[in-house]
């Protein structure tokens, strides 16, 4: 998964800078989580600014692992989760999350994440989208909508 959303996360921004067809790029600041130990973790924040269509977009990827504490593994086990309520397991997790803010008032701000978590030999899979207009088109909200059910139903008719 980790670098499933590192390759989505290139893929992206090369699609974005395209479409912006300003000559902008991204910007890069890659962080670890903890110096002293790589193996933590870490992330890739990728910034676009002042592009033709652009106003501001970030696509960030995050990638963590650590030992899972007892509080957060009470909370995972209460929830029919057959882990260790005591907490100690190793955990990993990885995200991409997305904002892209467009110069037009008349396009809508997009957010999107996703996400999977690791431990035990078990793993959860997360994610959204979600359009933020300035001016609502019902047309284009009932094609965002059908866009998303579609992709869901392919999976399960239950996920949407």
């Amino acid at each position: 998964f980790t670098a499933y959303v590192n390759a989505l996360q290139t893929s992206i921004c090369n699609q974005l800078e395209a479409l912006d067809g300003s000559g902008k790029t991204f910007g890069v600041d890659r962080w670890e989580r903890n110096a002293s130990d790589p193996a933590a973790g870490y992330g890739i924040t990728r910034v676009l600014e002042d592009g033709a269509v652009i106003e501001k977009g970030a696509v960030n990827v995050s990638v963590i692992r650590g030992v899972l504490t007892p509080q957060r593994a009470q909370s995972i086990s209460s929830r029919g989760r057959n882990i260790n309520p005591q907490g100690g397991d190793p955990y990993a997790a990885a995200a991409m999350s997305l904002v892209i803010h467009p110069k037009s008032p008349l396009l809508p701000t997009l957010r999107a994440d996703v996400r999977v978590f690791e431990v035990a030999g078990m793993r959860w899979y997360g994610g959204g989208c979600d359009l933020t207009p300035a001016y609502f088109c019902e047309q284009d909200t009932r094609a965002f909508h059908a866009f998303w059910k579609d992709i869901c139903d392919r999976h399960h008719p239950e996920y949407y």
